[in-house]
């Protein structure tokens, strides 16, 4: 919340006037049918993933102008550039946290602000034990997405299983912080790397694709 960022601020103001960088790693998630979902819910969503790290960047920014190169890191997603079934607000979160650090990156640049987006793949955190479908299978209109729904849950549990160690992300965060030349991006994970490598196919076959999956 704008109230929370505003007392860390004046917290560290107790302690010092500058910032060396911050990382935005505040994130939800919410999946579904579009016709299954709660605005409200979505609109919660946006507040966290997207509107919390918008707030931070701008409250923190006078302290990260007094670093001698100050580093705004944020966490994204392959969901920022690859779109799923039944996770369509999600994705639009990072979509959008992907296009704002477009912009803000060559914004700051001529400030010496260095701006990251950290994107990985399926990560072993506790974001899977609180699965972003949860009750919507309960939705009285949830019969006719019962198949996509099943199947999600499915992948989820395999992707669960087979998710890589949180500390690669670390590694990517470390090298966005210290490193003398950050990367504007971090491709973090094997499976982040193929979604990636998957944006080149025709739209008609990637459709098809997820249609085996999903339908």
């Amino acid at each position: 919340s704008e109230e929370h960022i505003i007392q860390l601020k004046l917290s560290i103001l107790q302690y010092t006037d500058r910032l060396d960088g911050i990382i935005n790693n505040a994130g939800v998630g919410l999946g579904g049918p579009v016709e299954l979902l709660n605005v409200d819910d979505i609109r919660t969503l946006f507040d966290i993933n997207v509107l919390g790290h918008i707030k931070m960047t701008q409250v923190f920014l006078p302290l990260l102008r007094k670093a001698e190169q100050g580093r705004v890191v944020f966490t994204g997603s392959v969901a920022g550039f690859l779109s799923l079934p039944l996770q369509s607000p999600y994705a639009a979160s990072k979509f959008a946290l992907r296009a704002f650090c477009d912009a803000l990156r060559v914004e700051l640049r001529s400030q010496n602000i260095r701006v990251s987006l950290i994107q990985p793949g399926m990560i072993k955190t506790p974001i899977w034990s609180k699965s972003p479908l949860a009750g919507i299978e309960e939705h009285p209109q949830a019969d006719r997405y019962r198949t996509s729904i099943q199947k999600s849950y499915a992948l989820l549990r395999d992707g669960a299983k087979s998710s890589a160690s949180v500390s690669i992300v670390i590694k990517a965060m470390n090298h966005a912080l210290f490193s003398p030349f950050p990367k504007a991006k971090y491709l973090v994970g094997h499976d982040a790397r193929l979604a990636y490598c998957a944006r080149i196919l025709p739209t008609f076959l990637f459709d098809l694709i997820l249609i085996r999956f999903y339908l």
